[in-house]
């Protein structure tokens, strides 16, 4: 055995080396489970962004529809709006403009 490994392990044999194996262990753990915590607050905040923009786009196309319903049904049909494509593969039908 090296004589550096043999203090090593005549240091953690003691109490002082116990004590000091624990408080690092200790750290350790503290440190894993901030980093957990703090990702699983980023992940939120990245989701609950997600959702604000998703309801911004969903209003903005009422607001769209409201004031012209037969060229944004249009647009809608024909694909040209962000987003438009996932309607084509849902079962949503988007209807024809109606006559006035």
């Amino acid at each position: 055995m090296t004589p550096w490994l043999a203090r090593g392990v005549r240091f953690f044999g003691t109490l002082t080396g116990r004590m000091a194996l624990t408080l690092a262990t200790g750290v350790v753990i503290a440190l894993v489970a901030s980093i957990l915590i703090a990702e699983r607050g980023r992940q939120a905040e990245y989701d609950r962004g997600r959702e604000e923009r998703v309801v911004a786009s969903a209003l903005d196309v009422i607001k769209r529809l409201n004031h012209a319903p037969d060229g944004m049904i249009a647009n809608l049909r024909d694909g040209r709006l962000i987003g438009a494509q996932l309607l084509q593969g849902a079962s949503i039908p988007i209807a024809t403009p109606t006559t006035r």
